[in-house]
């Protein structure tokens, strides 16, 4: 019987284009995110640390009548650096070698692959906790807290275009599809919501369960509500820029009640719309980013709408006591003792970015490729052992991560018994 041989098509490009295949098919959060492939390093390869510039749209304020008003055109932008590299190693014997590349794919490939996948998106999903806009929701209205999170968005200016997403928890996603039963969804989505338990596209979110959100910070001294009250005992006309254009900073007496990672509600400021400027019902919201003795930076920056800005983000105009110690509540979420805190997150795809760049393909393997698919790029490396008769192979992804805009995303918030078996 003749030996077998070698499959000549299992090169390390057909590999890496299958590779990058699975990848998209097995991440449902950074295959949904804003995704960018960094071409400049297409013949020489990107090193870690490399970083790039991503411009954010320009805001103007509108002219009221016909008398000209030049505005300066002040673009933002926000810095990516490419810092991460995933990869896994493994030996593949030249028997391997001989199989197809489905065989390859199901026993070898695609089990690597996950591990990629999983830390890609273990990385990337940190990003959510910079997300500070929030909604609690209690499991007794999980449904109609997750829809609330669809206001938010609207109130941002988040697109209406098909492409919003839920990314839910494991126990998240049960409730969710508890509560969703038999409600918008039209019967062929209606059956598979009960066959096989998954939520699909309802009220204009696509959802998807994810294992790798991680957990909100706060501590565990919170009410029924999941929230605690404290004072904002300060005075809010020292609220003042921060250290970056995103975060502000006030001094406090009663600074040692926040903590970082903090989510807070600030009910005596309203938001306002960003083009109109107009007092919409949503308060402030805010993520506490650190504390240094009594001073406490927080992030969005506060900007008031009398000071006529075109970032103001706050009515503060009929803050009567914005002059003096004022005496406002501040809500915190914090989770009931004995109660594990829950998070999953409702967004716009232009919330986060992901951005690769092509590794270099070294001289002296026994093969090299790089390929490319939907903003992704995949090096593979193949290089044979003559002692051990395997061959090398390695597969890597070098990439990077940012929040775009935040406010496009909203934290949905819960907490579940310690040990309760849902």
């Amino acid at each position: 019987m003749a030996a077998s041989k070698p499959n000549k098509f299992l090169t390390p490009n057909v590999i890496a284009k299958r590779g990058l295949k699975l990848l998209h098919q097995q991440a449902n959060f950074i295959g949904h995110i804003t995704r960018g492939y960094d071409d400049r390093y297409a013949k020489r390869g990107a090193k870690i640390g490399n970083t790039l510039k991503i411009r954010l749209p320009n805001r103007f304020m509108p002219r009221d009548g016909s008398t000209y008003a030049a505005q300066a055109i002040d673009e933002r932008s926000v810095s990516l650096s490419i810092t991460e590299q995933a990869g896994v190693d493994v030996d593949i014997t030249s028997a391997d070698l001989t199989m197809s590349l489905d065989d390859f794919s199901g026993r070898i490939l695609k089990p690597a692959v996950t591990q990629v996948v999983a830390k890609m998106e273990r990385d990337c999903l940190r990003m959510v906790s910079e997300v500070y806009s929030h909604v609690v929701a209690p499991r007794d209205s999980f449904l109609r807290h997750m829809l609330a999170c669809g206001e938010r968005l609207d109130c941002h200016l988040a697109p209406r275009d098909g492409r919003r997403l839920g990314l839910l928890a494991p126990v998240d996603g049960t409730i969710a599809v508890e509560d969703a039963r038999g409600l918008y969804n039209p019967g062929p989505a209606l059956s598979k919501q009960f066959k096989s338990g998954s939520l699909g596209k309802t009220a204009g979110l696509d959802f998807f369960i994810n294992t790798h959100i991680p957990q909100p910070s706060g501590t565990s001294d919170g009410d029924d509500q999941h929230a605690k009250a404290v004072n904002f005992i300060g005075r809010f006309n020292e609220i003042k820029a921060g250290d970056d254009a995103n975060t502000s900073t006030v001094t406090l007496a009663n600074a040692a009640d926040f903590t970082v990672g903090d989510l807070f509600t600030f009910p005596a400021l309203p938001l306002v719309h960003p083009e109109t400027k107009k007092r919409l019902y949503y308060p402030y919201q805010g993520r506490v980013t650190a504390v240094n003795g009594n001073v406490v930076t927080f992030t969005p920056r506060v900007v008031g709408a009398s000071t006529g800005s075109r970032d103001a983000n706050v009515a503060d105009d009929q803050l009567v006591e914005k002059n003096s110690n004022a005496k406002h509540k501040v809500k915190l979420f914090r989770v009931k003792e004995d109660h594990a805190a829950t998070q999953s997150v409702i967004f716009h795809p232009e919330a986060f970015c992901l951005a690769t760049a092509d590794l270099v393909k070294p001289e002296g393997v026994h093969a090299a490729a790089v390929e490319r698919l939907d903003g992704i790029s995949m090096r593979v490396l193949r290089l044979y052992d003559i002692q051990e008769d395997v061959f090398r192979c390695r597969i890597d992804v070098l990439y990077g991560y940012t929040v775009l805009r935040p406010e496009l995303a909203v934290r949905l918030l819960g907490a579940e018994p310690m040990g309760l078996v849902t």
